[in-house]
């Protein structure tokens, strides 16, 4: 009787010590253990400010902070010579445009900080300078533009994602006071 309790408490002592690891070696994982230390990221971005996506670049450094830094092009701005000289309600665009396509030209560049939550989601938020220039072909080779004074002031905020050494995230840029807005999706790599 004393062979078989003292057996069953072994036994039940390894269990409980096996349980014990088990429980220790499933807690630490990719979603709950911090950074040990700063890490460069660098990656590739997507926006639709409109009609026509804007891409770009971005890096920084991250821990349980981060900062980082992004560019987004989206077209080239049009210079002065073949601009039309009078006003864009007075051009009857409708019979004047040559395809009837608007050019969609989205300059962004942004820096910012970012902070891990509670998870391996960090939320980013940033400042930055914007254009954005909407200009109309015309059929005889000029072209007017819409807004032409667009440089603004603006932020971003967003969140992402990551997964051992890669990062997903999404976000929103905002400038000129809503005027001009953009969806933005990152992908990057932490190195």
């Amino acid at each position: 009787m004393k062979k078989t309790i003292f057996i069953l408490s072994l036994l039940c002592m390894m269990i409980g010590i096996q349980h014990a690891n088990a429980q220790r070696y499933t807690t630490a994982n990719w979603w709950n253990t911090p950074p040990e230390s700063w890490q460069f990221f660098a990656g590739a971005d997507i926006a639709f400010p409109g009609s026509s996506p804007a891409f770009g670049v971005h890096a920084g450094m991250v821990k349980n902070v981060g900062f980082y830094g992004r560019i987004l092009l989206n077209g080239t701005l049009k210079d002065d010579s073949h601009q039309y000289s009078g006003y864009y309600e007075d051009i009857g665009y409708y019979y004047m445009l040559k395809n009837g396509k608007a050019n969609h030209v989205f300059q962004a560049a942004t820096i910012g900080g970012m902070l891990r939550l509670w998870c391996p989601i960090y939320l980013n938020l940033g400042v930055g300078l914007a254009n954005s220039q909407v200009s109309y072909n015309l059929r005889y080779g000029d072209y007017i533009v819409r807004d032409n004074d667009t440089y603004a002031l603006g932020g971003e905020a967003g969140l992402s994602l990551r997964i051992n050494n890669l990062m997903i995230g999404a976000g929103y840029m905002n400038f000129h006071g809503g005027d001009v807005g953009a969806v933005s999706f990152n992908v990057s790599y932490c190195f």
